[in-house]
């Protein structure tokens, strides 16, 4: 039976069965998979981690699910990204990290964000 929760900033979800709902401080509810749990960043946001992932947050305060297999890399903005197993991790020079594919070359476009070509 499926529920319906309320966080405090007055948004309402529906938590499928076997979930729990977790809520951030910044008032959001966040569905939590069984065996999961629910890490939050300083910046208040509650993410759900799945069972057999990791948490890891970025400078900005964002916390960000690393599956297993892959890491976690940091941009100089501060956020963290998946990098998946045999991808890359290239910084453009607007700061962020992107994962580039195998086989795939790293352009970067006119705003200085990098792009798998």
């Amino acid at each position: 039976m499926k529920r319906k929760l309320t966080g405090s900033d007055g948004m309402s979800i529906i938590i499928p069965d076997g979930y729990i709902g977790r809520q951030g401080s910044d008032g959001r509810m966040v569905p939590i998979p069984p065996g999961g749990i629910g890490r939050q960043g300083s910046d208040g946001r509650m993410v759900a981690i799945r069972k057999g992932s990791i948490g890891r947050q970025g400078s900005d305060g964002r916390m960000v699910e690393i599956k297993s297999g892959s890491i976690g890399r940091q941009g100089s903005d501060g956020r963290m990204v998946e990098i998946k197993s045999g991808y890359r991790g290239v910084q453009g020079s607007d700061g962020r990290m992107v994962a580039i594919a195998p086989g795939k070359r790293a352009v970067q476009d006119a705003n200085g964000r990098m792009r798998n070509k």
